[in-house]
């Protein structure tokens, strides 16, 4: 069905947070985020790169580039690729946004909260794994009664 190559425009957002703060809470997700890693940290040009994996797919790579505008401010620039290819199919766009918008919801809290314990973090982390779990369930369901009306 789509074998064109489609692309993720390159995002960028503006922060009214200092660079220190912006790169801790970054270095903060996995623990928030079950399936975000960091793979890579360059703390002289202040990229990082973060994979986030999902069922099934070596998943896909958030490039985070961090631009320091004033004392309290700073600029976040966001390149996404798939950790291996390219995004051939709608659905695979679908997860990078998706990504990208776990990844913004969960440095939004970080930095809006700096003093978050271990605790709430595995709180956080365990109540979106557990919505994860119930949606796989409800695919493993749906394709188990195809097979049995198809069969």
């Amino acid at each position: 069905m789509g074998s064109s190559v489609r692309t993720i425009p390159q995002k960028e957002i503006t922060v009214d947070f200092s660079i220190e703060n912006v790169k801790s809470a970054i270095l903060k997700l996995p623990k928030l985020l079950d399936s975000c890693k960091v793979i890579n940290e360059d703390h002289v040009l202040k990229i990082y790169d973060l994979q986030f994996t999902s069922f099934m797919s070596l998943g896909n790579k958030l490039s985070i580039t961090l631009t320091e505008l004033s004392e309290n401010k700073t600029k976040i620039i966001v390149n996404t690729t798939r950790m291996v290819g390219v995004f051939n199919e709608p659905n695979e766009v679908s997860s990078a946004n998706t990504d990208y918008t776990k990844m913004t919801q969960a440095l939004s809290k970080l930095l809006s909260n700096p003093n978050i314990t271990e605790d709430e973090m595995k709180q956080y982390s365990k109540s979106k794994s557990n919505a994860n779990f119930h949606i796989v369930l409800f695919i493993i369901f749906i394709i188990a009664m195809l097979y049995i009306f198809l069969s």
